[in-house]
């Protein structure tokens, strides 16, 4: 991910049938970052600001590389398992969070 005070960017629109990738090189900051990380995948919405101010986002693509730093927090919750689960009614792959009973 190119982040913080410069990005070639790689965003694209909330559901798949949207607009196509927006992709550049214009340096942008990461004014909002947040979604899931797991073992099972990613997905991670991001707000980026240009230089006159204006924001623009959507979902953060691979490729997205950090320029000067990126100053992000992770939170670990060792008993929840974020996975991805088929809806019926969307049919998009929607976000199930479970806990793990880890009794020894």
């Amino acid at each position: 991910m190119k982040a913080s005070n410069a990005m070639p960017t790689r965003i694209i629109s909330p559901r798949a049938s949207c607009s196509p990738p927006s992709a550049g090189t214009e340096d942008v900051e990461i004014v909002s970052l947040m979604g899931t990380v797991s073992e099972h995948g990613s997905h991670l919405h991001a707000s980026l600001a240009h230089r006159d101010l204006s924001v623009f986002g959507g979902h953060l693509r691979p490729g997205c590389l950090v320029n000067t730093t990126a100053e992000i927090v992770l939170a670990e919750l060792p008993d929840t398992v974020f996975t991805r689960e088929r809806d019926e009614a969307t049919g998009y792959e929607e976000l199930a969070i479970r806990r793990i009973d880890r009794q020894f």
